[in-house]
């Protein structure tokens, strides 16, 4: 179902590898998730979205490992928001008002989880405000960014799963407004969108992916060249009408298992960012430029919040 609202076509991908784990010990390696995360992209994977108002695909642009932070256990999503903007005020990434379709997905390191046990990977946005030139008249930045983090449990297929979850939705629901699947098709609350109508993964092009609803074929699809080891998942009891495309009746290796009512493997809410605008108040000579900030926040940020 098409809501109208904004899709992400040719979707920047950022990998954010959160935690000293990363540079010493985690397993899977950063290198390993980076590359099956580049199969994806490159690969057939994504073709199935040019249905939707011709996305085309999406873009690996690259990845940092933070190690002068360590991710709380367990983590809001407060504090990856928290994160993510800090490495955009240390230029480590680029920012969104320059990219708009950049997508910074924070890849957590094993036993890491979120508060909610029951969720284990989310996509979302933030408001992000930034003074960037503190002369008259001042820069200042005011953009929406999109972001998504992926929890580990040690193996790669359960991160590429995931991954691949958040990166279909991100590029056709990435403000809760676009693309989504027929309301009562999901068993979670929130977002209802065409990854959660669908409950089963494969291995294709030697990385393990999940499917997601096609309006086309009115059925859950996975393209790509299966691997001969592919084994899938059941389907989804919530999918709207259960079919699905290359699967088989074998049990799934390496996968969450798809929710019972009323739990989510992966959830969609929402951040408002405006909290960082305090660290910007620095001195009280600021208190003009601060004032232009917040009129200019006032007249926008209505219209950069999250849809009802």
């Amino acid at each position: 179902m098409d809501r109208g609202g904004l899709v992400i076509n040719g979707l920047d991908l950022w990998l954010i590898f959160w935690g000293s784990a990363w540079a010493t010990s985690a397993s899977p390696t950063a290198s390993e998730v980076a590359e099956a995360a580049t199969t994806m992209l490159v690969g057939p994977y994504l073709s199935g979205l040019s249905q939707y108002r011709g996305i085309t695909g999406a873009f690996f642009k690259g990845a940092i490992q933070v190690t002068d932070s360590e991710p709380p256990n367990p983590f809001s999503n407060a504090a990856i928001t928290t994160m993510i903007h800090q490495q955009l005020r240390k230029g480590a990434l680029p920012e969104p008002d320059d990219d708009p379709a950049i997508l910074y997905c924070v890849i957590l390191p094993p036993g890491v989880n979120a508060a909610d046990p029951t969720v284990v990977g989310e996509h979302s946005f933030f408001v992000y405000f930034d003074v960037t030139d503190l002369s008259l008249p001042p820069d200042f930045d005011i953009a929406r960014a999109h972001y998504a983090w992926v929890s580990n449990d040690g193996t790669l297929d359960s991160i590429t799963t995931v991954l691949s979850h958040e990166l279909v939705e991100s590029c056709t629901d990435p403000n809760g407004d676009g693309i989504q699947g027929v309301p009562g098709t999901c068993s979670q609350g929130g977002w209802c969108e065409i990854g959660d109508v669908c409950g089963w993964s494969e291995v294709r092009d030697g990385v393990r992916m999940q499917a997601y609803w096609s309006e086309v074929d009115q059925a859950c699809i996975l393209p790509g060249a299966a691997t001969a080891s592919a084994v899938a998942s059941a389907p989804d009891s919530s999918a709207t009408d259960g079919a699905t495309v290359g699967s088989t009746a074998a049990p799934a290796v390496g996968v969450t298992a798809a929710p019972a009512a009323g739990q989510s493997s992966a959830r969609h809410d929402w951040e408002f960012g405006a909290r960082f605008v305090g660290g910007l108040v620095a001195a009280a000579w600021l208190a003009p430029i601060i004032a232009a900030i917040v009129a200019i926040a006032v007249y926008v940020a209505p219209t950069m919040l999250p849809p009802d």
